[in-house]
């Protein structure tokens, strides 16, 4: 027998081992749309306070996923479903009001102040109960469960089970030649499915307010990631798969008071004329010039309806343009308007018609004079010295405010 031999060779043996493949995975929908539309036709006889209103919505509709795996015999683990909760354009987030622990944002191209608030129940895995979220919101429903997918041979046959936590999951086999080739694994999900609007109103309005299909909210859900690297790859899967439009609540119809008013004498503006002024004319800051009756202006609000029995009075108030606010009691500062210069010159408003009582100009409310179907806001005005310097310059001038009725 013939013996061969090698030379041993001092050193480190080194074995590569073939390493561990992850797997990701998402499980997508194919979910359609909900568009909820809440149908209103409501008449209020509150003569004067607030409205609040409660529109619950809810659908007994579920959410399918599916996704076709590649069979390997491991244990996945899934990521949560990510819920948002937007207002929509309609709905002005940067305008908002606080009513009774919640955060209302005021409805856009409403005449009167309309506010919006909502909730959306989301299925919250860790306590096992539905939570609500107010809007706007993001929110995930802290599923956190894993399932061990593996296939047994027992002679000619190929079975698919899953074990441990099924998280809900149905598995069925796909076979190709007899062999598991893929898994299919769906899961249903009710969350997002129910919630409520709530319509907030600060005080009685003095027409009717109609809605026509307004979409006011809107929510998505992501898919669900899945990965054999834990729940944290399988969270961030989920995060940033793609969202799927899911409940969309419209708002249509009319609400409807007992009492429908509107300006008499209005038709784009009120303008008021002043006579010619020399700088001469000005004596004082806030006081009438020399030789000028100030202008008496009646604006009257005109009512389907008695006043008295509708509603508990009436209000007025002024609020100054941006171009004409100004920090003097009852001044509006009056602009140049044909390209001219004007300097130091405002406009008083007063509720005598000696120029003594200012009236507020940042939307202090003051009584209307009511005589059955009208209420009307009686002031005087006159052009008046911003400083204790004259004006200067010449020309057309022009100073501009609101004045609003209310029912108070």
């Amino acid at each position: 027998m013939k013996w061969l031999s090698f030379p041993l060779v001092g050193g480190i043996l080194l074995c590569n081992a073939p390493a561990a493949l992850a797997s990701d995975a998402t499980l997508t929908t194919t979910i359609n749309n909900l568009n909820y539309v809440f149908n209103i036709d409501t008449e209020f006889t509150s003569r004067s306070g607030h409205i609040e209103r409660t529109y619950p919505f809810s659908n007994s509709g579920e959410l399918t996923y599916k996704q076709d795996i590649a069979f390997r015999d491991e244990r996945w683990t899934l990521g949560p479903q990510y819920y948002r909760g937007r207002y929509s354009s309609a709905v002005n987030t940067a305008k908002s009001i606080n009513f009774k622990g919640l955060t209302y944002y005021r409805i856009n191209n409403m005449e009167d102040e309309v506010y919006v608030s909502a909730k959306q129940d989301v299925w919250n895995n860790d306590t096992d109960v539905m939570q609500s979220y107010t809007f706007p919101y993001t929110a995930h429903n802290a599923l956190n469960a894993s399932v061990h997918l593996y296939q047994t041979n027992s002679g000619m046959s190929n079975n698919c089970d899953k074990g441990e936590d099924n998280a809900g999951l149905r598995i069925s086999c796909v076979k190709v030649n007899g062999r598991i080739s893929t898994l299919n694994v769906n899961m249903t999900s009710v969350s997002g499915r129910s919630g409520n609007v709530y319509i907030y109103i600060p005080r009685i309005p003095t027409r009717e307010i109609v809605f026509n299909n307004v979409l006011l909210t809107a929510s998505t859900v992501s898919g669900i990631g899945m990965s054999t690297q834990g729940w944290e790859k399988a969270r961030s899967i989920s995060e940033s798969s793609t969202q799927y439009e899911q409940f969309d609540f419209y708002i249509n119809g009319t609400l409807r008071f007992n009492n429908s008013c509107r300006l008499l004498n209005s038709s784009g503006g009120i303008a008021i004329n002043f006579q010619e002024l020399m700088p001469t004319n000005f004596t004082g800051k806030g006081l009438k010039p020399n030789n000028l009756t100030p202008e008496r202006t009646e604006i009257v609000f005109n009512c389907d309806k008695d006043i008295a029995s509708t509603f508990s009075g009436m209000n007025w108030s002024v609020t100054a343009t941006a171009i004409s606010d100004s920090s003097e009691p009852g001044i509006l500062k009056a602009t140049a308007s044909a390209g001219n210069t004007i300097n130091n010159l405002g406009v008083k408003l007063t509720k005598d018609v000696n120029g003594t009582t200012p009236v507020n100009i940042k939307g202090e409310e003051n009584a209307a004079i009511i005589s059955g179907t009208k209420a009307s806001a009686v002031f005087y005005s006159f052009p008046t010295m911003m400083t204790d310097d004259k004006p200067s310059g010449g020309g057309s001038y022009v100073a501009t405010a609101t004045v609003t009725f209310n029912v108070p």
